[in-house]
């Protein structure tokens, strides 16, 4: 583990580099923004009430277009 960090948070930064390499946004639920940005990536996010989270919801022109799940390494889905 890098730095003390749990792989949970590792993977995190990782695929938000990634996402942000790809001219998206990586925004939190709490400051959802679709309106000033065409791409964004919504982190943690629950799909259906008593569904379980997924990493990222993907966002293009406002519309669910796909779904990004954070695991680390060698994790069981």
């Amino acid at each position: 583990m890098a730095d003390g960090m749990n792989p949970e948070v590792l993977i995190r930064l990782l695929i938000d580099k990634q996402i942000k390499q790809a001219k998206w946004v990586v925004q939190d639920r709490s400051q959802i923004d679709l309106v000033n940005h065409a791409g964004v990536a919504v982190r943690e996010t629950v799909m259906d009430k008593g569904a379980k989270r997924v990493g990222y919801l993907l966002y293009l022109n406002k519309r669910v277009v796909g779904v990004i799940g954070a695991k680390p390494s060698g994790a069981l889905c």
